[in-house]
């Protein structure tokens, strides 16, 4: 999505009167756009744990990693690391930030700025903002030794060879109001791949009766007992509303709400989470005159 789409999306979810945080939430969307640069989008979701208690705003890089690191000048492009430090000093001191400017400046060592996405969580009935994240890559397993000092956690060589796994893809440092910084590891395999387990085999074939499925990236919490979190991503954009269409999603209300709000809405992918799911999307089928805005 741009600003626009996003904004009629998440403005009526907020109320009103819309709060102050508000305010400044529903500000972000064009001020983070205009600090990405082209080749940036907007994404939110919903889920059917929260549905639609919480509006997440997300950056996006509309460009895999190769065709980043082919263009030296927007992989350390400075602009979203610009953004995502006045963000850290506007949010105050709720949230740690020391963490995230260790994280920042490891990009920024690792020329690789421009890799960095991030997201922020709007909790509506709290009328607060809540978890902020950012992402980004890593230039090799060794500079997840630096990622691991960052939240006070060490490993010799064999234990980031483990954490690190055959095929991460990405990292990314959640920072919640009032909670310690955590760390997250993404590791990505193209489907169809190893078999899978379970309500991810049942998910996987129910959402592929929709649009084909191309990947499964698996979210690995560093330091905790949680078992991780799988997401599985379409080769193309699937409609919201053929998704919210399908049995395997059990109570359809908190899917189709999106979908009617946000016509023409696609899925990129599907978070299953201990038998929870969130669906990620921007959006597409918007006519000229919107697409431009």
């Amino acid at each position: 999505m741009n600003a626009v789409q996003y904004l009629a999306w998440a403005r009526p979810l907020l109320g009103l009167p819309v709060p102050a945080v508000g305010k400044f939430f529903l500000g972000l969307p064009e001020a983070l756009l205009g600090a990405a640069g082209p080749g940036h989008f907007l994404e939110s979701s919903v889920g059917s744990a929260r549905g639609l208690e919480r509006v997440k705003l997300a950056l996006i890089l509309d460009e895999d990693r190769p065709a980043l690191e082919r263009d030296a000048k927007r992989r350390d492009a400075p602009g979203k690391a610009k953004a995502a430090a006045d963000l850290l000093t506007a949010l105050g001191e709720a949230y740690d930030a020391a963490p995230a400017r260790a994280a920042l400046a490891a990009l920024a060592r690792w020329e690789l700025r421009g890799s960095l996405m991030l997201s922020l969580d709007y909790d509506r009935p709290r009328e607060a903002l809540d978890k902020l994240s950012l992402y980004g890559y890593l230039p090799g397993v060794k500079a997840l030794r630096e990622l691991l000092s960052v939240v006070g956690r060490e490993a010799d060589e064999p234990g980031l060879r483990r954490l690190a796994g055959e095929d991460l893809a990405f990292f990314g440092l959640d920072l919640a109001p009032g909670a310690p910084a955590a760390l997250k590891l993404y590791n990505k395999a193209l489907l169809p791949g190893p078999t899978l387990p379970g309500t991810l085999a049942r998910a996987a074939q129910s959402l592929s009766e929709v649009a084909p499925l191309r990947d499964l990236t698996t979210l690995t919490r560093v330091g905790s007992a949680s078992p991780p979190k799988a997401y599985l991503g379409f080769s193309r954009g699937a409609p919201l509303s053929d998704l919210s269409r399908l049995r395997f999603f059990g109570e359809r209300g908190w899917l189709c709400a999106a979908a009617k709000a946000v016509p023409g809405a696609r899925a990129r992918f599907v978070g299953v989470d201990d038998g929870a799911f969130e669906v990620y999307f921007d959006a597409a089928g918007f006519g000229p005159a919107e697409a431009a805005a």
